[in-house]
């Protein structure tokens, strides 16, 4: 029988006040299976009320609560540890037995998470504010059995991930009938709660041993030339944070299914490093087994790491130069440091990951950059840019699936219309709220791509830009500037799309937004001006608009021009399908017709003077010159101006009687009248 219950019901339950904050993650693959790099993408999880689980995914939460990191983030680490509300056996049936686990009080839930296997929790009473109480339990648990090997260090901790009752399970190795298996929740008592105590008492664990603090990366700190991330023996799939790396274990062939994943190694600022895989046949090994395995790979190793490790810990106390690991050999001085540094000798390396000169956008933006475009509101530089991308894509310049279109700048009905377009043409579109999408997490994602090596060829756009940084701050785009030049210097692409001052500068062109770092470190800039518009008889406006170039770094053009026409109810589609390219000469004549119009709105005064002297008779320039004068106040001198400025636009000059030169106002023709009947 199965008692229906979702998460929100269930998380309730058990964290009580905490349900907010309960620390929840998702993801549709393989556990056991995770694609090098995204592991933190699948791990790193946030707080329910901030990113429920994503339906049909594998859904888990932490049975412990933690305090935010310093940037007020979400982060579930041993040093942010809160308090704890649950206990979680797991694999009951499936490879712990029944009656084993029946040594315990009734549980709180029953959970099956797969074919014959189920969780059984434990709600807390009262919650555990002492992480070594709830460890001292963990581990006695496991020593007396409570695991089907006898050594599961992923029951362990306060950390411990555990499912949800809405997920499912995607391993290949529980599908049934092909398809992930649907979790089932088979009791649930929430009011059935126990005291630590009692899971602890028939097992006779003491809670309150003292317990050896296990240095496994909480005093981790970067050390960027520490000898384990120079060596070709480890793999670093990316980085999960301060001096913390994740790697493929050395015995990975060891691990249940293979699984590669939960080993990591630490750096730590004495120069010391650490080792922890969370796989049982890795429960016991430390960076003490680690290092006796670099040795075997690499002889000398750990001599080398012995040396480097002691002039590390002269330098941090005492002036004494340090040494450089990656250089071989001490250097004597800063200077011998600044030299080990050189890249010289990986100028064939770097060439092959060298990418071609091409376009992502053409004429406008270079594959492996980083392109600003800047505009004014509705001057449409997000509807080119999608035009561009389309182009592009279309004619096989780029691989539409490594695009990602950050849509941030949208109201709904918006966001839906340019999906629509993403979904036909074929890119990727993020939307806020949307799969739990937030820009914060996109820039920090674009980071550890880098670490993970996967940027190559792959291309972000954001608009705009101001929701992923503060640009009014110059400490925040500087922080900006660097991630940004870590992706693109990786073979990544970025195009940012940025507003305009409402100001223009003395030549009346747009200036742009923010202080001048996005610009200075962008490798090119545009300014989208709006050239002018024309509007039509049948409700169609055609606007002009032209990129020009404000800074470059590679063969693109100083300027380049587009139309699109809008009506109103056409749809965005529609609007796409209108853009178009036009030449320099369509381009001039579009600027000089929106000066015209603009010097036209100047004169209106005057010239609407002009037509009232003319409609009264009033038709030699003499005559003209006063009437306006007298009937407006205005000068002799701008009335002629306007006069001669307008003859033969507004109106013509014939020669009269005694070959007195007169004018007169031109009609516009009337629109013929079709008669159907």
């Amino acid at each position: 029988m199965t008692v229906p219950l979702n998460n929100d019901q269930f998380i309730t339950a058990v964290f009580k006040e905490d349900a907010p904050f309960a620390h929840v993650t998702s993801f549709p693959d393989d556990p056991s299976n995770i694609a090098n790099g995204e592991h933190a993408r699948c791990w790193a999880g946030n707080w329910f009320s901030k990113r429920p689980p994503t339906p049909n995914t594998n859904q888990y939460f932490t049975i412990s609560t933690f305090n935010p990191d310093g940037s007020g983030s979400a982060r579930r680490q041993k040093q942010n540890f809160l308090r704890t509300r649950c206990i979680v056996l797991d694999d009951v049936r499936e490879k712990l037995s029944i009656d084993e686990a029946r040594k315990l009080p009734q549980p709180s839930w029953i959970l099956e998470t797969s074919k014959d296997s189920e969780q059984w929790g434990y709600i807390l009473t009262e919650p555990c504010h002492e992480m070594s109480r709830v460890d001292n339990l963990l581990d006695g648990l496991v020593n007396s059995g409570l695991s089907p090997t006898g050594k599961d260090p992923g029951m362990k901790g306060v950390t411990r991930y555990v499912r949800l009752p809405e997920g499912v399970n995607t391993k290949a190795n529980k599908l049934v009938n092909g398809q992930p298996f649907k979790c089932r929740m088979l009791e649930w008592e929430p009011d059935r709660t126990v005291t630590m105590e009692q899971l602890a008492e028939h097992f006779h664990i003491d809670l309150d041993a003292p317990r050896h603090r296990a240095r496994d990366g909480e005093s981790a700190a970067d050390v960027p030339d520490h000898p384990l991330l120079h060596t070709e023996h480890i793999h670093i799939k990316s980085q999960l944070g301060q001096g913390r790396f994740d790697i493929t274990c050395p015995w990975v062939g060891e691990h249940t299914d293979a699984a590669d994943n939960g080993s990591a190694i630490f750096t730590n600022k004495d120069g010391s490093m650490g080792f922890k895989c969370h796989h049982g046949a890795c429960e016991k090994r430390t960076g003490k087994d680690l290092m006796l395995w670099m040795d075997e790979q690499e002889p000398g190793f750990r001599d080398r790491y012995g040396k480097w490790k002691m002039w590390e810990l002269k330098a941090q106390q005492s002036d004494t130069p340090e040494m450089s690991f990656i250089e071989g050999p001490a250097t004597p001085s800063p200077w011998g440091r600044i030299l080990g540094m050189a890249a010289n000798g990986k100028s064939a390396e770097m060439r092959c990951k060298m990418l071609n000169d091409k376009y992502i956008l053409k004429d406008l933006a270079i594959l492996g950059q980083w392109t600003v475009f800047y505009a004014g509101p509705n001057t449409g530089k997000t509807l080119m840019t999608l035009w561009l991308l389309s182009e592009s894509i279309s004619a096989g310049e780029i691989n539409g699936n490594d695009v990602v279109f950050a849509n941030c700048d949208d109201n709904y009905k918006g966001g839906v219309e340019k999906l629509e377009l993403a979904e036909r043409v074929g890119f990727n579109m993020l939307l806020p709220a949307e799969n739990g999408f937030r820009s914060d997490d996109l820039i920090a994602l674009m980071r550890t791509s880098v670490t993970s090596g996967e940027t190559t060829g792959k291309v972000i756009v954001l608009d705009t830009l101001k929701k992923f940084t503060d640009l009014m701050d110059k400490k925040a785009c500087t922080e900006f500037g660097k991630i940004a030049r870590e992706f693109v210097s990786s073979g990544g692409s970025i195009v940012a799309l940025a507003h305009v001052n409402k100001h223009l500068d003395a030549e009346g062109k747009s200036i742009y937004a923010g202080t001048a770092d996005i610009r200075d470190d962008a490798d090119c800039a545009f300014v989208l001006e709006h050239l002018g518009k024309e509007q039509s008889f049948d409700g169609k406006t055609t606007h002009t608009v032209e990129f020009q170039r404000s800074k470059s770094r590679g063969d693109v053009a100083d300027a380049v021009a587009f139309q699109y026409t809008e009506k109103k109810g056409a749809g965005y589609q529609a609007l796409i399908d209108s853009v178009r390219r036009i030449g320099d000469e369509e381009a001039k004549s579009a600027k000089e017709a929106e000066l015209r119009a603009k010097q036209q709105e100047n004169d209106f005064e005057v010239i609407e003077a002009i037509r009232t002297a003319i409609e009264n008779n009033q038709y030699s320039k003499g005559e003209i010159e006063k009437f306006a004068m007298d009937m407006a106040g205005l000068p002799r001198k701008q009335v002629r101006a306007v006069l001669d400025r307008y003859t033969g636009r507004l109106w013509e000059l014939s020669r009269g009687n005694n070959n007195k030169y007169l004018y007169s106002l031109i009609v516009a023709p009337k629109l013929k009248i079709m008669s159907f009947v």
